[in-house]
């Protein structure tokens, strides 16, 4: 019947577009992994992009990131590592989570397609998407990040207090905290919407300023404590005597940490009291490097801050 009344040219037309419709249907049978996302069952269909677990899951790995950036500093700057079974539980824990985690979003975790907005399914298109988006290097840095280095310290090859130093390999992780936090917007967009955008980068840029005082002063009191295990003249036993302080008993241990963060704030700010300074060329160093990447950075955040709120009052934002 179609023969009788369709030319040869269309007829062939026909047949092209069927196959290529099937071959299409193929494709995202391929995609999807043989499942409508209303189709999933088993455990995957809980990590679905958008779904409650999901959202949990990269609220997790966001928490320990952040959690990461606060404690192996801090770890460093004070030049021990307290080995007890609960801290030891605890890092275990951590990273078993860095691991599963990194083992999931390879092969497992289903993502949704931007170009056709469905959610893919299949596999090896999950790996084909994880391979595409991410470096060799960012895959070597992943792989020692998650790395339970605590177990080495079950053999007795090395001192305890030595550990931080290959637990400072976990830092590389930070270099993945601005996508993390990107992830957490987007899955709790709707949640974010009752703060508007002036809001949410008034909020990022004090954090910024906080995350970069204190690193920089855990780095200032790791220097002091390394020139005092030395022997040197160190800004450590000069604070203690000049303000009759002691970093390790007053404010219950933290009175170093708050007087090298304080530090932190007024080298960065370039203000420099002098009520703290450096007390070797080691120290001397490490102080101008902060004036100088302190004068970069705090400024720049402090006057983001500054046209914020200038641009928040003159659009009545703050009324």
């Amino acid at each position: 019947m179609v023969h009788s009344h369709c030319a040869t040219d269309e007829i062939e037309a026909m047949e092209y577009s069927g196959q290529v419709a099937m071959d299409n249907a193929k494709k995202l049978a391929k995609f999807l992994g043989q499942h409508e996302e209303f189709h999933v069952v088993g455990w995957r269909q809980y990590f679905l992009p958008g779904t409650a677990w999901r959202r949990r899951w990269d609220l997790c790995n966001a928490l320990l990131t952040f959690w990461y950036a606060l404690e192996l500093p801090f770890r460093m700057a004070f030049y021990y590592y307290d080995l007890n079974e609960f801290v030891l539980g605890m890092c275990l824990l951590f990273d078993s989570f860095f691991i599963i985690d990194l083992i999931m979003r390879r092969n497992y975790f289903p993502f949704r397609d931007i170009k056709s907005g469905l959610v893919v399914m299949d596999k090896e298109e999950i790996y084909k998407n994880y391979k595409n988006n991410i470096g060799k290097l960012e895959k070597g840095w992943k792989l020692v990040s998650c790395f339970p280095f605590e177990v080495v310290l079950l053999t007795g090859w090395i001192d305890t207090k030595y550990i931080f130093v290959l637990r400072m390999s976990k830092m590389l992780r930070l270099v993945s905290l601005s996508s993390v936090l990107t992830e957490i917007e987007e899955d709790f967009s709707d949640e974010l919407k009752k703060f508007d955008n002036s809001r949410r980068r008034f909020l990022k840029l004090n954090m910024a300023m906080i995350l970069s005082c204190h690193w920089i002063g855990c780095l200032w009191h790791f220097v002091g404590s390394l020139s005092k295990g030395k022997g040197m003249e160190n800004w450590i036993d000069n604070d203690n005597e000049t303000f009759f302080i002691s970093h390790d008993v007053d404010m219950n241990g933290m009175a170093g940490y708050m007087r090298a963060f304080y530090f932190a704030l007024v080298g960065m700010s370039t203000v420099g009291y002098g009520d703290i300074a450096p007390a070797n060329p080691l120290e001397t160093t490490v102080a101008a490097l902060i004036i100088l990447v302190g004068g970069l950075i705090l400024p720049a955040v402090v006057g983001g801050l500054a046209s914020l709120m200038g641009n928040m009052n003159s659009g009545g934002e703050w009324c």
